[in-house]
Parts: structure tokens; C-alpha cells; sequence
């Protein structure tokens, strides 16, 4: 499977692979959740997921909140 189509079976990513999809540093998507402009899921103490709808989201533009 390729990255293409990796990218479009995985439903939740990790802010390491956001930051990676986004060009953008890991320390840019945390001040990202902190300040509420990306939603996130709870994954267990210490782990958090971002839902692919919020990277198709912010790649689409919809950053403004």
C-alpha cells in the first residue's frame, strides 16, 4: 500500500504524522490544539489522535475559529 492510499484508509493520526502531512513542525500542531483550532481524540493518558476529517479540514482552509 502506498502513501496515497495509506492516507486515505487511516482515520486518525498522530501529531507527528499531522505535522508530517501539513509540512509543519510537531511543536506548530501542538500550539494548534492548544489554542483550538484542530479537534482531537483522547487516545489513552498520554496519546492523543486527530481525526483525518481535521486534516482534510485545515488543508482545505478551514483554520479560521
Amino acid at each position: 500500500m502506498d502513501h496515497h492510499q495509506q492516507r486515505r484508509t487511516r482515520r486518525v493520526y498522530t501529531v507527528q504524522l499531522f505535522a508530517g502531512e501539513l509540512g509543519i513542525s510537531e511543536r506548530t500542531v501542538w500550539r494548534m490544539i492548544a489554542a483550538q483550532k484542530i479537534k482531537t481524540i483522547k487516545l489513552s493518558p498520554g496519546r492523543t489522535g486527530i481525526p483525518a476529517s481535521e486534516l482534510d479540514r485545515v488543508e482545505a482552509g478551514g483554520l479560521a475559529a
